[in-house]
């Protein structure tokens, strides 16, 4: 073998730290020669129908096609020179996909085989250059299919069984949020487990992803006698019109799986009278490490279904209106848990508004503080005046911490927080674009040396915002720093480095990400 090649597990090893969404630096490796060529491609490969890329998604259905028998294909009656399909690949395309996003098939689908029965080629390939437009202007094609629904729906089946007898899916997303044709939601839905080979495949999903609106999650029956093998379950439900509130073929998708290990629940804030019953959670409790939850209401009744998942690790609770007493969220332990975050989440006890005098939250830190390396209390801590001297009593061992500023009267607890718990190398804060100058000059100067980032991304900063904060900054033990800035990208960049020179530090990169107002900014200095 050539030195000046690496074998083929090196790069698939180089790959695998390449984050999915960036399909540049995918395709640049394309070019590097052969081998890296024939190694990306899978990568490329494992979720075809890209979100980030959507508008070049329809480009990917003539190379699926072209695995389709060609018997089925003249059945099709699509001619060749408006849907150009490959007479031969360079790879087995389908045999690489592991991800697949179901509705957007579809929508891919309906851009190459439109409504319409006479269609120009602009309309059918979008996204051609204006020359190859003009030449191809001239023509059109007349769809003797005529594209009644069940012929559409038959295009699909076809691409999606190539898929499901050529390749392994591991990921199954249906997302109905953006979806804009409901008179097929029940091709969608029926093809989706009829399809020859779909039993088998989707019985060997181990992470499945749905947006549905409430009235479709019955469409979730089928699959949880399908698919016993997931380990990861996502669900978010939007819409509120719906008669069944507790939503039992999502109970029953959870209580049919053999091993949950991850569950995210998220409902729309339009859902208000659907209550989410959180039985089912009890029958994943050996097994269940991550639980989060979004818009969700939990009453005391639905808490003790919480309390009894001993082995979770990480828990999140976002715009969750905790609904009674909650006594036994004081008094839960959770002997495994390593994160906990709880963003805009209120406590709703008619009983007591007084919290201070029972606070359950002081109660959950006071039991599992200890254990925690990654905390994140992003809600107004004004209504729980003594939680973050708690947090820095019994949260000794943590790594990361972020949290919420809405007044000058959070600053002392925040102070004493970074200064006992002396292990916090990430501190990020959500509200630092309110600070006055004052308190961002006395929170610059309060740094302790073991952080080494953070994170100000939560809110939008003005420029001057930042330069008070790196111009009062007096250490050097702060490598990273992200944040939301508005302003000129030139003038962020060269106020950046004026001012960390100026201070003795070298800006060792900075990048600022989007040309919209509001910059995204990474700066790492040299230490």
């Amino acid at each position: 073998m050539s030195p000046f090649y690496l074998p083929n597990e090196c790069i698939q090893d180089i790959l695998k730290h390449v984050e999915e969404k960036d399909s540049k630096t995918l395709h640049s490796a394309l070019l590097v020669n052969r081998t890296w060529c024939r190694n990306t491609v899978s990568f490329l490969w494992k979720k075809p129908f890209n979100l980030s890329d959507s508008q070049n998604n329809y480009k990917i259905i003539p190379i699926l096609a072209s695995f389709i028998d060609d018997d089925r294909m003249k059945q099709f009656k699509i001619k060749e020179r408006d849907l150009p399909v490959p007479k031969e690949t360079t790879f087995d395309y389908p045999s690489f996909i592991r991800h697949l996003d179901f509705v957007n098939l579809w929508k891919q689908v309906f851009r190459c085989y439109p409504r319409e029965n006479y269609i120009s080629n602009n309309e059918l390939y979008p996204l051609q250059g204006e020359v190859q437009r003009k030449r191809n202007s001239s023509s059109s094609i007349k769809d003797e299919y005529n594209n009644p629904p069940q012929k559409k729906a038959e295009v699909v089946k076809a691409l999606y069984e190539v898929i499901l007898k050529r390749s392994r899916l591991e990921r199954l997303t249906l997302s109905m949020k953006d979806w804009h044709f409901q008179f097929y939601n029940e091709f969608i839905f029926d093809s989706l487990t009829s399809t020859p080979n779909a039993r088998r495949a989707l019985a060997k999903l181990s992470r499945f992803d749905c947006n549905l609106a409430a009235t479709s999650i019955p469409a979730l029956r089928d699959l949880s006698h399908i698919s016993r093998k997931i380990k990861t379950l996502s669900v978010q439900i939007f819409r509120h019109m719906f008669r069944d509130g507790q939503l039992k073929e999502l109970s029953k998708l959870i209580e049919s799986q053999d091993s949950l290990e991850q569950i995210n629940i998220f409902k729309d804030h339009k859902c208000s009278n659907i209550s989410i019953d959180l039985s089912s959670l009890v029958s994943q409790s050996k097994s269940l490490k991550k639980l989060k939850l979004h818009y969700v209401i939990i009453n005391d009744r639905q808490l003790e279904y919480i309390t009894k998942l001993h082995n979770l690790q990480e828990l999140m609770f976002t715009c969750v209106r905790l609904d009674g007493k909650m006594s036994l969220l004081s008094n839960v332990i959770f002997t495994k848990l390593k994160v906990l975050r709880i963003y805009s989440t209120f406590i709703n006890n008619r009983e007591n508004n007084k919290l201070q005098d029972s606070d359950p939250f002081i109660g959950l830190i006071r039991n599992n503080g200890s254990r925690l390396k990654d905390l994140s209390l992003e809600f107004k801590l004004g209504y729980h005046p003594q939680l973050l001297n708690n947090v820095a009593k019994y949260c000794e061992n943590l790594n990361t911490f972020t949290t919420y500023y809405n007044e000058d009267d959070d600053m002392p607890g925040i102070y004493n927080v970074l200064k006992k718990c002396s292990k916090i190398e990430l501190f990020g804060i959500d509200g630092f674009a309110n600070m006055s100058r004052k308190t961002i000059i006395e929170f610059s100067k309060s740094i302790p040396s073991n952080v080494r980032k953070l994170d100000f991304r939560y809110d939008c900063l003005d420029m001057d915002t930042l330069e008070v904060f790196l111009d009062h900054y007096e250490g050097y033990d702060v490598k990273y720093l992200i944040c939301n800035v508005k302003g000129d990208k030139q003038e962020l960049r060269k106020m950046i480095e004026k001012t960390s020179s100026s201070k003795g530090r070298i800006v060792k990169k900075c990048s600022i990400e989007r040309e919209d107002s509001e910059k995204v900014v990474n700066i790492e200095w040299q230490l």
